[in-house]
């Protein structure tokens, strides 16, 4: 009897010590999971710092749990949210999954909220916008918002009015990447000096091919300044009479060489231009006479393809047309193999030259006596591809500027079928059936830009014929 009373008291005795303590300690009661707050969609699904985004959820919040834009704090759940709330996209934030932290876990989005990538843009320049005594040895400056892709800085076009036309130089960065400097370079042969010309004016262009570290295309920019002329008192006398064309209607200069040679518009029938050649003290001779349009009426001079010399310009009242002709870099000018002279409105008498359209090449203007003013855009430009080689099929990522548009692209003679524009500088092309290795080219309403004689390889598949022949691979 005694030993079935005790173990049973005994029992009792720890089941009551068990129920005290358990008294003692607090409860803790799980959350449902059918509360947990959950994040069902936000809009907008894109947009830059300062964005209000309204995000939508189920669930229940106490209000004060933090929000985060890709681990960026962008607030706090209101007390009296019921279902959606808004906050502002945070300072730093970028490209990711929205999240909401409560007490004992995270809610996160299931899509990303896309923040645009800022195009860099010019912030300061030097010398200054419209500088009109820059120093003749000065380099270019630029200065910009965000920093800047190093293989792309070099993109930065610098044009002179009157050396070389568009001017080589090398690009270095400062100040974490945001900035450019620019130094002109001459070729290694020659006397020739990498200083501006006195009293020229020089163009700098940023065009979209230069772009942010995180491949962001810059805000296109232009801007001029004029190299300063020291000394001279402006009473002149002496010089020379050099002979030059019947009906002299316009002169310019420009120089290939280390001194400015002269050209006259000779405004006849059957017009041409006089290029006479300075022996470097202001005493021209030789040259030609390359032949434009009918009655050309001004000259002009401006690196138009880019290859480092000044090509010529008229503007034919006679035939209402704009003769174009390129340098060989040799001082020989020949017309380009299309649209040698470009139709123009009613007796055109001027012709200028500038990157109007902000995409790093020299566009043409031209004014009429019919009270207009023609604006002629240089075609599109291939700087590079890749990859340089592949067989039918590949994908191709063509990089240049003016692609906006585009109508059409080739490889070779072949016309691709499949061909995607991402931006004014990129576009992506499928090799199509039929092409052979040669060029690239693009096609926009402007024109037609080629990649020269950057030729892409298409391989050929290898056809065995033939019976099957028994290799030994032991020996």
């Amino acid at each position: 009897m005694l030993q079935r009373y005790f173990p049973r008291r005994l029992a009792l005795l720890v089941l009551a010590l068990v129920v005290s303590l358990l008294g003692a300690v607090p409860v803790v009661q799980a959350q449902n999971p059918l509360d947990m707050p959950s994040i069902d969609s936000f809009a907008p699904t894109s947009g830059a710092v300062g964005t209000s985004v309204t995000i939508y959820y189920n669930g229940m919040t106490a209000g004060g749990e933090p929000v985060r834009f890709n681990g960026v704090l962008a607030g706090y759940v209101p007390a009296t949210a019921t279902g959606s709330f808004t906050v502002v996209v945070p300072s730093g934030a970028t490209t990711g999954r929205i999240t909401l932290e409560y007490s004992g876990g995270m809610a996160t989005s299931s899509t990303d909220f896309t923040v645009p990538v800022p195009p860099p843009t010019v912030t300061s320049r030097t010398p200054a916008r419209n500088a009109r005594a820059a120093s003749r040895s000065t380099t270019v400056g630029l200065g910009f918002s965000t920093a800047l892709d190093p293989a792309t800085a070099g993109n930065v076009k610098v044009f002179s009015q009157q050396y070389r036309g568009r001017r080589t130089a090398t690009a270095a960065l400062s100040n974490g990447g945001s900035t450019v400097t620019l130094t002109p370079t001459v070729p290694a042969t020659g006397s020739q000096v990498a200083d501006f010309k006195p009293g020229e004016t020089v163009f700098v262009t940023v065009p979209a091919t230069v772009q942010s570290t995180g491949g962001a295309a810059a805000t296109k920019h232009v801007y001029q300044f004029t190299a300063a002329a020291t000394g001279g008192t402006g009473n002149f006398g002496g010089g020379s009479n050099p002979a030059v064309g019947a009906n002299t209607q316009s002169v310019a200069v420009g120089d290939g060489d280390g001194d400015l040679d002269l050209l006259t518009a000779n405004g006849s029938r059957n017009g041409t231009v006089s290029v006479r050649l300075n022996n470097g003290s202001g005493v021209f001779s030789g040259g030609s006479d390359p032949a434009v349009g009918s009655y050309p009426y001004s000259v002009a001079v401006g690196d138009v393809d880019g290859d480092g010399d000044l090509d010529l310009l008229t503007a034919n009242s006679g035939d209402y047309t704009l003769s174009v002709r390129l340098n060989n870099g040799a001082g020989t000018f020949t017309a380009p193999a299309t649209n040698p002279n470009l139709a123009v409105g009613s007796f055109p008498t001027s012709v200028a030259l500038g990157d109007v359209d902000g995409d790093g090449d020299l566009d043409l203007l031209a004014a009429n006596v019919s009270s207009t003013v023609n604006v002629r855009l240089n075609p599109p430009t291939i700087s590079s591809f890749t990859p340089p080689a592949g067989p039918v099929g590949t994908s191709v990522v063509i990089t240049g500027a003016s692609f906006t548009g585009a109508t059409q692209v080739k490889f070779n003679t072949t016309a691709a079928t499949t061909y995607t524009v991402n931006s004014a500088t990129q576009i992506t092309a499928t090799v199509p059936a039929g092409a052979t290795t040669g060029a690239i080219s693009v096609t926009t309403a402007v024109g037609t830009g080629s990649s020269g004689s950057s030729l892409f390889t298409v391989w050929v598949p290898l056809v065995l014929t033939g019976s099957p022949t028994n290799v030994n691979c032991n020996g």
